[in-house]
């Protein structure tokens, strides 16, 4: 189900942005990375992976709340 959910979304960022290729001068491609369950006081090395892909956007998902506050509260 999770990767069934997962092409629905990458489909629907598509059909959202597909207009905008169409504007005059914009590339004809369009990359789009997605990530989840990063633990920030480990170390990153994957984002050197990342950054090689050139990629036009890259969306954090899952279940884990990427925030900064330690109670975990969205206040």
């Amino acid at each position: 189900m999770k990767k069934f959910s997962l092409k629905i979304l990458y489909l629907t960022f598509l059909l959202i942005l597909s207009p905008f290729g169409l504007a005059e001068g914009y590339s004809d491609s369009l990359k789009i990375g997605f990530g989840s369950c990063i633990d920030e006081t480990k170390p990153q090395p994957i984002w050197k992976i990342v950054e090689k892909e050139n990629l036009n956007d890259f969306f954090f998902m899952g279940d884990n709340v990427y925030g900064d506050m330690d109670s975990g509260e969205l206040s």
